[in-house]
């Protein structure tokens, strides 16, 4: 990517960030704000700033993302069905921020097709997709759900809430398209805390056999809602401490391709990887290591008690 374009990814990151430190801020102080990490009350009026930020980056990346930033009644279908939210979830978003940014850089969501297994850190994909009004308006918060919602916008494909799903969407996905004869991408989202669920074997055993494009990406923060357990888990271990170069790998052993991506927080490095298989024409696992609460030091601390 050019310098503009990785200092414009960098800045939406950031962008959203600072919105949902206001967010936190303003709706939970669960903490006194450390000083230097938590903007002031006065930072609510450069909403619109953050807002073009948004639009901009969104607009670059994705078609779709134009769309919803120039049509926003169209994101919002049925305002009056979707419910508050009273959770934050907050570390599991802030990890995903720059893997969003750089899905929507690099992918024509909604002709691309993406996925969130459980759909808990959508926030920053909801921000790109015409929903920023939710994180960065007081007088709006909690207007969009916590989770992927058709309703809001054609770029939640379904409503989500449960673990282990997404690769087994993905596969109906990718089957679908290849019946229609169509040609797009399809990209799934899952953590390694959703691994452990029997759905999500199933979904890996099914698309080793495949055939045709669907990227699995695998955010790996080395945490569930709390600490993961399990056989697998010191594979993916292993893999982090080798930077994926260890000859036992889970995902290759299933008939996967494999890359890995250290450095999962850095938005130029994703964009990078996530261009490198635009348009495979095998399934092929993506896997980055990310921080759970990146950004914000009390999540980062307190992964379990902001897993919320």
């Amino acid at each position: 990517p050019s310098s503009d374009s990785r200092r414009q990814a960098t800045a939406c990151a950031q962008s959203i960030k600072t919105s949902w430190n206001i967010l936190v801020w303003h709706r939970t102080k669960r903490f006194a704000p450390p000083v230097g990490e938590l903007p002031r009350r006065r930072h609510i009026s450069n909403a619109k700033m953050c807002e073009t930020v948004l639009c901009n980056c969104a607009g670059r990346g994705s078609a779709g993302a134009r769309f919803a930033w120039s049509n926003p009644q169209r994101c919002c279908l049925r305002k009056r069905q979707r419910p508050r939210t009273s959770r934050l979830s907050i570390a599991p978003n802030l990890g995903v921020v720059e893997l969003t940014v750089a899905l929507h850089r690099v992918f024509n969501s909604p002709i691309d097709k993406i996925v969130f297994d459980v759909s808990h850190q959508t926030y920053a994909h909801k921000a790109l997709t015409g929903r920023a009004y939710t994180y960065i308006d007081p007088k709006r918060y909690g207007e969009a759900s916590g989770f992927a919602n058709p309703d809001e916008s054609e770029h939640d494909l379904f409503a989500m809430g449960h673990t282990s799903t997404s690769v087994s969407l993905g596969c109906g996905l990718a089957h679908a398209r290849d019946l229609a004869g169509d040609a797009y991408n399809v990209i799934t989202v899952i953590g390694d805390g959703s691994l452990s669920g029997g759905l999500a074997f199933e979904g890996f055993n099914n698309a080793a056999e495949l055939d045709s494009n669907l990227i699995i990406i695998v955010n790996d923060n080395d945490q569930s809602i709390a600490e993961n357990h399990g056989g697998m888990y010191e594979n993916l271990k292993l893999l982090r401490e080798t930077k994926g170069q260890a000859e036992c790998n889970l995902f290759k052993a299933m008939g996967l391709s494999y890359v890995y991506v250290d450095q999962g927080n850095d938005v130029t490095a994703l964009i990078e990887a996530f261009s490198q298989v635009k348009d495979s024409k095998t399934p092929v696992v993506v896997h980055i290591r990310t921080l759970k609460g990146k950004g914000y030091a009390p999540a980062e601390k307190n992964k379990e008690q902001w897993h919320y």
